[in-house]
């Protein structure tokens, strides 16, 4: 999935979901692999940028999550997020660029991959 369709996804979502946040975290860097534990079953295990085991962070639904990637992804940017009860907005350094969605972390992980992919000219 490329950067801009992530984008798409992320702003007809209804809610934050762990799909969403596994694709952000690949897009960042994040890689998995499967193991096979004791008892035969399967599992992914995710490794962040740094090569260390790690649960990828609830970027979508956690507005902490959302506030770090936007600092990752923007960093030394002004960030200002708002919500009401059905909604919320991101700008991360310009105005003109405000998003909305329907969850405050949404709207900020929107608003930083935007910020992103402009300033890599993806």
């Amino acid at each position: 999935m490329t950067i801009h369709e992530l984008i798409d996804h992320l702003a007809f979502a209804k809610t934050g979901a762990k799909y969403l946040d596994r694709r952000i975290a690949e897009l960042i860097g994040w890689t998995v692999r499967e193991e096979v534990k004791d008892d035969g079953t399967r599992q992914h295990v995710w490794s962040n940028p740094s090569g260390e085991d790690a649960r990828v962070p609830r970027f979508t639904t956690n507005l902490q999550a959302a506030y770090e990637l936007s600092m990752q992804l923007a960093p030394g940017q002004a960030i200002a997020v708002s919500w009401g009860p059905s909604s919320g907005s991101a700008v991360i350094d310009d105005q003109s660029n405000r998003v909305d969605a329907t969850t405050p972390e949404l709207a900020l992980c929107i608003a930083a991959l935007r910020h992103y992919a402009k300033n890599q000219r993806i």
